[in-house]
């Protein structure tokens, strides 16, 4: 059993009061909670869940995995120019660059994009040249012209986003004739989709609407990004894309990660972690209410699958 976190209503109202730039611009240092081993470039600054595979050992192995499985999905290959979307601290630019470089061909052009001032900082203080590049941005309105990349990628973000449509549309544009999107995204269960929507039926508008607006709050999820994995390939369809392949792997991503949360969500290295950036009062409440954020979605994963999806921007219209 997770431990019993106090304050219910005050964890609440922080996450409900904040938005999802601004909320993990300050809870990104608890990630590192999940990690708990530091190398010679610091400490890790995973932001995904995780690909546990047999033989992985850590939570910063099973990030890497599900970096390395999207871009194998998505075909990532020297010579492909690539936008990284939500790349937080930019591990998954990083780990791109790495890839790219060991194919040993012409590397082409890589950006990490992330709506988080924070994070778009902290990617750029650990580049030594001019690639990758870095910048802040939003996913639904993306900052570069038609037909930019070659490949776009999505890792474990897109359900944040206002309206994952927006961004279908998006990447539709910035990608070349031929390009491919992939996302490694979490969407509802059929079951979960059809309870959710039963429910709302029953419910008046405005507490319809309420529900809403806490589902998007606290979860940092709107609502209109709940849809199922079916529906979730149809919107691709619908913006243009062809060839949508679907792949649930979540009995390889939620159980092993809700095991990994209950050992490390014992102790206080959150707290110890925000620490570096806040007073004592506010790194304490800001870990309580990430912790019961975190707690919220673990407790969620039978009513979630977790996706591998890619796409193709079709060769002529």
């Amino acid at each position: 059993m997770l431990p019993t976190r106090r304050r219910p209503l005050a964890d609440f109202r922080l996450m409900r009061r904040t938005g999802v730039e601004q909320w993990y611009g300050e809870v990104m240092h608890a990630w590192q909670s999940l990690h708990g081993e530091t190398g010679s470039g610091g400490p890790p600054q995973w932001r995904n869940l995780g690909y546990w595979t047999d033989e992985t050992r850590s939570m910063t192995g099973a990030s890497r995995n599900l970096a390395v499985k999207l871009a194998d999905a998505a075909g990532v290959e020297a010579g492909c120019d690539v936008l990284d979307v939500g790349c937080g601290p930019g591990e998954s630019t990083y780990l791109l660059q790495q890839r790219l470089a060991s194919d040993g061909a012409a590397r082409g052009r890589l950006v990490g994009m992330d709506i988080t001032q924070r994070h778009v900082d902290m990617a750029l203080a650990r580049r030594t040249g001019d690639s990758p590049e870095f910048v802040h941005g939003d996913a639904t309105d993306v900052p570069f012209p038609a037909e930019s990349f070659d490949r776009v990628l999505a890792l474990e973000c897109a359900f944040h986003f206002p309206d994952r449509r927006a961004f279908f549309a998006e990447a539709l544009r910035v990608l070349r004739p031929g390009g491919r999107v992939g996302l490694a995204d979490v969407v509802p269960t059929a079951s979960a989709d059809a309870m959710r929507r039963r429910t709302r039926r029953l419910l008046p508008g405005p507490l319809r609407s309420r529900l809403d607006r806490y589902i998007g709050d606290v979860m940092k999820t709107p609502p209109v990004n709940l849809v199922p994995a079916r529906e979730y390939a149809g919107q691709l369809r619908s913006a243009g894309f062809t060839d949508v392949t679907v792949e649930d792997i979540s009995e390889r991503v939620f159980p092993h990660f809700a095991r990994h949360w209950e050992r490390v969500s014992q102790s206080d290295r959150p707290e110890k972690i925000l620490r570096r950036d806040a007073d004592l009062v506010t790194a304490d409440a800001r870990a309580k209410a990430w912790r019961r954020q975190m707690d919220m979605f673990v407790s969620s994963w039978r009513m979630s699958e977790y996706l591998i999806v890619t796409a193709r921007k079709p060769k002529s219209a």
